[in-house]
């Protein structure tokens, strides 16, 4: 969207963001002595860790299998379970879970966390940045079992006149869209979820941010760049709901 497009909305009360992930990835692997150095010195932030094991299978011309293993990353979980760093060989995330604050928060608490591992990593090509926001959204149902999706969403499906009379068991769309200068492209994943609350139905609005092209190189710079990219975010999931969906986040 351009400038002139961008949809001023302020914080909800009740946001529907069930998940959100700042990512930054590698061109070259990191070494798993340096992930395993970086996550001694967040233990007491995150007291709980879980290696991420990459399993190879392998079949040669004779029939015969080989299977191996190796650890390729660790997950690190804070004490109260609402924060997750995933810091694998070709990427470094964080995640928010629910209840979800804000963006200031995620931001500077990534850059925080990186500017430890820069410490231990000394320099790392980036390639590209990402980010992930998992959007629930719980509708109260209509007298007759069902709803109305295009009251809700500018996004997802047409059920034909003649199906209305069927409840909605299911569905999943995935749509891909690029930034018009090719400086990043956003995968929209709207799906029919499984229901969270009474007398609702719950939908997903997933959405994927990932950068593309070049980017910045100096660090502050890179910085401010993921930072711009929170109104592009907030602009795609604005336009793919509508003021009656706003209504449910007061």
């Amino acid at each position: 969207m351009t400038s002139s497009e961008h949809i001023t909305q302020t914080p909800y009360k009740k946001p529907p963001i069930v998940e959100a992930v700042l990512a930054i990835h590698f061109f070259e692997s990191v070494p798993v002595k340096v992930i395993d150095t970086f996550a001694a010195k967040k233990k007491r932030g995150f007291p709980r860790s879980e290696d991420i094991i990459e399993m190879t299978f392998a079949t040669n011309l004779k029939d015969s299998h080989k299977n191996s293993s190796a650890k390729v990353g660790i997950k690190l979980t804070s004490a109260d379970g609402s924060r997750v760093i995933i810091f694998k060989h070709d990427q470094f995330a964080l995640i928010h879970l629910a209840p979800y604050t804000d963006w200031d928060s995620l931001y500077n608490e990534t850059r925080d966390h990186w500017e430890s591992l820069t410490k231990i990593l000394k320099h790392r090509n980036i390639s590209y940045f990402s980010t992930r926001y998992v959007n629930r959204v719980d509708i109260p149902v209509e007298g007759d079992g069902g709803i109305d999706l295009q009251k809700y969403f500018n996004i997802g499906i047409t059920i034909p006149p003649t199906a209305k009379s069927l409840l909605l068991e299911h569905f999943t769309t995935a749509t891909t869209l690029m930034a018009p200068d090719g400086s990043y492209r956003f995968l929209i994943q709207f799906s029919k979820a499984p229901p969270a609350l009474i007398d609702c139905m719950s939908f997903s609005v997933d959405i994927d941010l990932i950068t593309s092209g070049a980017h910045p190189k100096r660090d502050g710079e890179a910085w401010e760049f993921v930072k711009s990219l929170r109104q592009a975010k907030n602009d795609l999931f604005e336009a793919c709901i509508t003021e009656e969906t706003r209504k449910l986040f007061e």
